[in-house]
């Protein structure tokens, strides 16, 4: 397999905090705005890696452990920091894994302070350094009592993002997927807060890794938890929908992609009645016709291209951009 692309590291670096989260923290990310999502901001590595949804998520632990809301107060504010200043978290980050080293082995503590120096590592590119910080946070979190499956979830997202930067990718995987399955565990009952957690996967899996198959899946599976609640966020499944469109195209799985994209106009339709001043809401409409018209003609259904190209033209905006937006679409 080939090496890492240095644009594919960069994007590990860039997107560290939003990993680094988690959906109990996806508010925080969403106040410094390092997603874009309809419903709010997050992915953990990528909370953007690991979560969205600032309005449907909080800070209430999945798990009930003791000890998630001592993370989540140290966690914030290192973000913020990490964000703002790489170097100087990685100052700080390494003073806290000095105080913590004084613990118990097994202590949590002692993980929080690993964990947030492998992720200020991320964010200096230095993987290599972070690599047994964050084998032995995972560690650590399996020997919890009780076990908070929504820590240990971040901590493999965390060891299979370092795994992958330096080249480990059969490991990569492995951690990556069974985070995939702590998470379904934390959230069992909580749908909506999978879905997040499987769009965010989503997310950083295409942008730093450029996993499309595995893109497919996830969005797959977050679509069928969202469906179990359509009228819960109707938008941001409109978006799933079309985003998961967008992959099954690169993928020439054109009848999947029309069928996702004609379920994502439907419910785009029914935000435009709920809220018909919302001129981005039709600008979505518009791409999302004008990707139908794409298809249909690459399908040689000509009628039905061009019946959805005129529909697209015949949205009405006010605003210059968006006009321009859908001359572009033409």
């Amino acid at each position: 397999m080939a090496r890492i692309p240095p644009q594919a590291r960069a994007t590990l670096a860039r997107t560290v905090v939003e990993l680094s989260s988690g959906p109990m923290a996806a508010r925080e990310a969403a106040k410094v705005g390092r997603r874009r999502c309809t419903c709010g901001v997050g992915v953990v590595l990528a909370a953007a890696w690991v979560i969205c949804g600032a309005s449907t998520c909080d800070a209430a632990p999945a798990t009930g452990s003791p000890h998630h809301t001592e993370y989540v107060r140290l966690i914030e504010p290192f973000n913020e920091l990490l964000h703002k200043d790489p170097k100087a978290a990685v100052v700080k980050a390494g003073e806290l894994v000095q105080q913590a080293r004084r613990l118990a082995r097994n202590d949590q503590r002692r993980a929080d302070a690993f964990e947030l120096l492998a992720r200020a590592y991320i964010g200096v590119e230095r993987y290599r350094d972070g690599v047994p910080l964050a084998a032995e946070v995972v560690r650590i979190r399996r020997l919890a009592d009780p076990i908070d499956q929504e820590l240990l979830a971040l901590a493999l997202d965390l060891n299979g993002t370092l795994l992958f930067a330096v080249d480990r990718f059969e490991e990569a995987d492995a951690s990556f997927r069974e985070s995939l399955l702590v998470s379904r565990q934390a959230f069992v009952g909580q749908d909506l807060r999978l879905a997040q957690t499987l769009e965010s996967h989503a997310e950083v899996v295409q942008k730093g890794f450029g996993r499309t198959h595995y893109v497919i899946e996830l969005l797959r599976d977050a679509i069928a938890l969202r469906k179990a609640h359509p009228l819960d966020a109707p938008g941001k499944l409109a978006e799933t929908l079309e985003e998961l469109a967008i992959h099954e195209l690169r993928e020439d799985e054109y009848g999947a992609a029309d069928g996702n994209l004609a379920d994502a106009v439907t419910l785009i339709r029914g935000e435009i009645q709920r809220q018909p001043d919302r001129e981005e809401t039709s600008a979505g409409l518009a791409q999302m016709l004008v990707m139908r018209a794409g298809i249909a003609a690459r399908l040689a259904r000509k009628d039905e291209a061009l019946r959805l190209a005129r529909e697209a033209s015949a949205l009405q905006f006010r605003s210059e951009e968006h006009t321009s937006e859908l001359q572009s679409l033409r």
